[in-house]
């Protein structure tokens, strides 16, 4: 007698001595092949999918008690375990764990090479030069009026202070521009 292509989620836990909630996770993992209308359950690309991603580390878990089975030592695993479920772990996918450690891997090895390229640098390192351009410029600012106010009492012309003051200026911006550039070497 041949099985079915298809069965209800219930008959499929029953028929693979799982458990229905074991079921419903393996749906939400995307480990089962349902059909179109998400109804039914297609049994052999499902067996073949949990197959193909199944947990190599719980391989231990699942020979132990297919063993059990097999000698009928009283190790008989009741019809709701499945043969290779560990100790649950909370929302354990193992390929989707892997899925994501691989993803930040990439993530780090292209900060890495984005860091030796030039392109980033170390926020703290980048904090504290800031923090220092600031510092200097803050200081400029505050001698202006003791150094300035002696230049530019004697004038007389409203252009000849404009063009002090903005020779001040320009020199405050050169020097932090200048430490800027500093910073991305």
């Amino acid at each position: 007698m041949t099985a079915p292509e298809t069965v209800t989620r219930t008959e499929f836990a029953l028929r693979m001595g799982f458990k229905p909630s074991y079921v419903t996770q393996l749906v939400k993992d995307g480990r089962l092949v349902l059909t179109p209308d998400g109804r039914r359950v297609l049994v052999a690309e499902s067996v073949a999918r949990i197959e193909a991603t199944r947990d190599p580390s719980k391989k231990a878990v699942a020979d132990r008690h297919a063993a059990a089975r097999r000698a009928g030592q009283g190790g008989e695993p009741s019809p709701d375990t499945p043969e290779d479920e560990a100790p649950p772990i909370a929302d354990h996918d193992y390929q989707n764990a892997r899925a994501k450690r691989e993803h930040f891997a990439a993530l780090r090895e292209q900060l890495r090479y984005r860091e030796e390229a030039g392109e980033l640098m170390v926020a703290s390192e980048v904090e504290g030069t800031l923090a220092d351009i600031l510092t200097v410029l803050r200081n400029r600012l505050e001698t202006w009026p003791d150094t300035l106010a002696p230049q530019l009492a004697p004038v007389i012309e409203e252009q000849q202070v404009r063009a002090r003051l903005a020779d001040e200026v320009e020199i405050a911006l050169n020097d932090v521009a200048r430490r800027f550039s500093e910073v991305g070497k």
